[in-house]
């Protein structure tokens, strides 16, 4: 509230104010107060609620057209590749996935979705990120900043942390105990089928396909065992995320390349001397070296294309020529390192005769995989769906293709 002082005029005698009282009381009457103030009259005040009406109805208008404007150039221009954010790291190269590798983008977030779960690591690692900085291990965040409270933190839950080995032990010795099970029912279920393998090729073809069989009953034991008791170290992940991005191939027009490498630094005192993890579409070769450092660092650094896809770690997804983590390049120091792809050639089921055919394919089914879009596969008889002796049962099967 705003307070004035009264102020009286004087009059004359014929009852008239003196000019200069009659300015005083002019300049007071004009006079309000600044929050009483009302601003010059605009063109909104002014405006009818039947104009309001027509503009909002022009610009209603304008946006339909210029929408349609930005669908037609959309249309007509050339398709672009979606960028993808490389999952875990954040930052991404321009080049994506789908570009250099032609996948689909159903099958970029599939890739992602397994390289970035860490969920099943939870007895023999801190839920962080590891790094390495001359040949220390470190969590990442202590190699970006080491001043940072989160570096701090993760430092103390680091070096803190005590391994379950006992949990480990058991599960390993559960999955070797389970496949030695299956190989022995399947050599004999191989001698069974000797009298049909007639030439030198079909015996070639048959022992191959029977080694890829081997491998992947391991990966998938692997597979759930650490479902089941959410334990296990790299090795145990990086297969767990081999059988899952193995189903991602079958069910794909165009696969990936996967990759397994395994480092190792013999004279290192960290923690961790050895590591396993997955590289998705490299540009390098498999290669195997040994007891030289300097030859697997310029090995690693060479590399320019291919994707770090490392559940154990944190769920670390990134482009190894970018990675700043130093865990995977020259900072780890490693001295042996070793590249393997991992393929499914079914070829060599076309050269063998429909009896053997039907083995191998009862086989795969067991393990919840289906090869029938990839090669002729005879139909199974409800008899013969028993003969793959496998201790997996057809109801456990089912329900494992249906969960990857």
């Amino acid at each position: 509230m705003y307070s004035r002082q009264r102020v009286s005029y004087k009059t004359t005698p014929r009852g008239r104010h003196k000019p200069q009282e009659m300015r005083e009381i002019r300049e007071r009457q004009a006079y309000i107060p600044p929050l009483m103030r009302r601003p010059p009259p605009s063109f909104v005040d002014d405006m009818a609620p039947l104009g309001w009406t027509g503009i909002f109805c022009l610009l209603v208008i304008v946006d339909a057209i210029l929408i349609a404007a930005l669908q037609t150039s959309q249309s007509n221009a050339p398709k672009h590749t979606l960028a993808y954010d490389g999952g875990a790291r954040g930052n991404s190269t321009v080049e994506t996935m789908r570009a250099l590798f032609n996948v689909t983008r159903n099958d970029i977030d599939r890739v992602r979705e397994v390289c970035t779960d860490a969920s099943s690591v939870t007895f023999n690692k801190p839920n962080i990120t590891l790094g390495m900085r001359n040949g220390v291990m470190l969590p990442k965040s202590c190699v970006l900043d080491e001043r940072s409270h989160q570096c701090q933190k993760e430092a103390d839950l680091l070096y803190s942390f005590s391994p379950n080995f006992h949990v480990l032990d058991e599960m390993r010795y559960d999955s070797n105990q389970a496949y030695l099970t299956w190989q022995t029912n399947i050599s004999k279920l191989i001698a069974s089928l000797k009298h049909l393998i007639t030439t030198p090729a079909e015996m070639e073809a048959v022992d191959k396909m029977q080694a890829i069989l081997n491998f992947l009953k391991q990966v998938q034991l692997r597979y759930l065992s650490v479902q089941q008791v959410k334990a296990g170290n790299c090795g145990e992940h990086t297969l767990h995320a081999l059988f899952k991005l193995i189903h991602v191939n079958l069910n794909s027009d165009h696969p990936i390349k996967l990759q397994q490498v395994s480092v190792l630094a013999s004279t290192s005192g960290n923690p961790i001397v050895d590591h396993t993890y997955l590289l998705i579409n490299s540009d390098v070769a498999d290669v195997e070296i040994t007891a030289d450092e300097g030859a697997v660092s310029q090995y690693l650094n060479s590399i320019r294309k291919g994707q770090i896809c490392d559940p154990w770690n944190g769920g670390y997804h990134s482009d190894l020529a970018e990675d700043d983590s130093g865990f995977y390049k020259d900072q780890a120091r490693w001295d042996y390192l070793k590249v393997r792809s991992v393929s499914l050639d079914l070829r060599n089921l076309n050269v063998l005769s429909k009896e053997i055919r039907r083995y191998f394919c009862c086989q795969f089914a067991e393990l919840g995989l289906q090869i029938e879009d990839k090669v002729p596969c005879p139909e199974f008889a409800s008899s013969q769906e028993q003969s793959c002796s496998d201790p997996v049962s057809a109801s456990s099967a089912f329900a494992l293709r249906h969960a990857l």
